[in-house]
Parts: C-alpha cells; sequence; structure tokens
C-alpha cells in the first residue's frame, strides 16, 4: 500500500509516513539512534533520550541565516568557557 514511501526522485531520498498518522524512526532494542551525514556520525538519540553530538565542540544547532525561534527547557546551564562572551565581550575565566 501507500502508506509509507521510501524512494529518490532522481535527485534526492525520501522516508514518507503517508495519511496513516505519526511517523516513528528508532530501535525496538536499547540501542542509540545515530544521524549520519557524508557517511560521518553527527548527532546521537542515546539510549537515555538525550540528544548529543558525536564529537565535542563540533555541531551548531542553527546557523546565523536559520536560528531558532525558541528554547523551552527547565534549567538552562550555559558555557563558553576559554572564548569570548559574544553579548558584552567579556573573557571568560
Amino acid at each position: 500500500s501507500s502508506d509509507l514511501r521510501l524512494y529518490h526522485n532522481g535527485t534526492h531520498s525520501y522516508v514518507q509516513g503517508y495519511n496513516t498518522g505519526n511517523l516513528y524512526v528508532g530501535t525496538t532494542h536499547n540501542n542509540a539512534v545515530i544521524f549520519m551525514q557524508n557517511n560521518t556520525a553527527r548527532w546521537q538519540l542515546s539510549t537515555a533520550g538525550a540528544l548529543l553530538p558525536e564529537a565535542d565542540n563540533t555541531y551548531d544547532i542553527g546557523h546565523p541565516s536559520y536560528r531558532v525561534a525558541n528554547i523551552y527547557t527547565g534549567d538552562l546551564h550555559l558555557s563558553n568557557e576559554g572564548s569570548s562572551n559574544d553579548v558584552n565581550l567579556t573573557e571568560v575565566s
């Protein structure tokens, strides 16, 4: 049937749920879900449910031209240790 579509249109590859509710992607065992690009692991949905970068201090969320609108959090921890502060140009020691 056409409930799930896996296809390539000549340029891009697609996985689509079609008119049948939510599309679930995951594992049935206690394994992480790894998001890859260019044959390199970039992000991991860990077995504890945390979204983690696959390399420390390497990947961004958003872009100067494509920013995230809002972040909703119960407790926010920020650090730019070892870098200058973009807000008031002070050094962090």
